[in-house]
């Protein structure tokens, strides 16, 4: 996660946050690498579930931020199925199942260093999220700094606006579920006092913190043409496993728009895929088993 630590937003922020954080086991403040947990996060959390869309949900993408590590935990007690991503997305994403987790391990679950634990979460790919036609219902994120409006303040791409691209690509989310952020007051700037970045609007529907409960109704995604991997540098797009895959995918998609794989098996030089690619590959393969040009 990268952010904006030169910039006068974040300089005004950032002495407040740390009044309120709570460090990080390994970064303490270096808030560049997480986005914290704070206190009295827990009156943000009552706020959340109290949300209708929150009760509704069955499943639910949830960011890896430490501020979230309470929801994780209550989420899994209140029956709901969380899909997380690991750290930097490099080994694709996480399934908590609370079905398949015992009840004594769900604290242990919400953890960052736990969930990855043998007979806790499961890792899964697109391939298997479309295969087992898995469907996001509500998505839940921290953030180092946003606006009253919805808007993420920091310049670059989230990581977490990157999962949304990504699940949103393959149908295993759509353009209105809502998205709720958690946040500090103090992370939560009025319209005037922050600019907003302009090549990708992402716009939260409900921000929960401590004392406030605010509701976007006209938050905006953004449309489904913008292409995220323009914005994302090259190492970004070699090391995340799911755009890797994703990548693969589309390369199957695009033979089957231009002429199906008859026409591809007469070429006598192919690219070479990684395993990530490969399994997107595979994924088309078998949906289009038995296809005639």
């Amino acid at each position: 996660m990268e952010t904006t630590q030169g910039s006068k937003t974040w300089s005004r922020v950032q002495p407040q946050l740390i009044q309120h954080a709570i460090p990080d086991a390994r970064y303490h403040f270096d808030f560049s690498k997480f986005v914290p947990n704070f206190r009295h996060s827990a009156s943000a959390l009552n706020r959340l579930v109290s949300l209708n869309e929150y009760l509704v949900a069955k499943t639910i993408l949830v960011a890896l931020d430490n501020s979230l590590e309470g929801f994780r935990f209550r989420a899994l007690q209140d029956g709901k199925r969380l899909l997380v991503a690991t750290h930097g997305m490099r080994r694709g994403f996480i399934l908590l199942d609370p079905r398949r987790i015992g009840e004594e391990k769900y604290e242990q679950a919400s953890w960052l260093d736990g969930m990855e634990r043998a007979g806790i979460g499961k890792m899964v790919n697109l391939v298997q999220m479309c295969d087992e036609n898995m469907k996001v219902d509500f998505a839940v994120t921290g953030c180092l700094v946003a606006n009253e409006q919805g808007f993420r303040v920091e310049v670059d791409i989230s990581h977490f606006e990157l999962q949304w691209y990504i699940l949103r690509n393959r149908g295993i989310l759509h353009d209105k579920i809502p998205v709720a952020v958690l946040a500090h007051d103090c992370q939560i700037l009025r319209p005037e006092e922050a600019d907003i970045p302009e090549e990708a609007p992402f716009q939260y529907d409900w921000i929960c913190t401590p004392t406030r409960l605010i509701n976007i109704p006209t938050a905006m995604k953004p449309k489904p043409d913008f292409d995220f991997e323009k914005t994302i540098d090259q190492h970004a797009v070699n090391t995340v496993v799911p755009l890797q895959e994703l990548k693969g995918i589309k390369m199957m998609e695009q033979i089957m728009s231009t002429g199906g794989f008859a026409q591809n098996e007469q070429k006598s030089e192919t690219p070479t895929l990684s395993a990530d690619e490969q399994m997107g590959v595979d994924m088309i393969e078998r949906i289009m088993k038995g296809y005639k040009p």
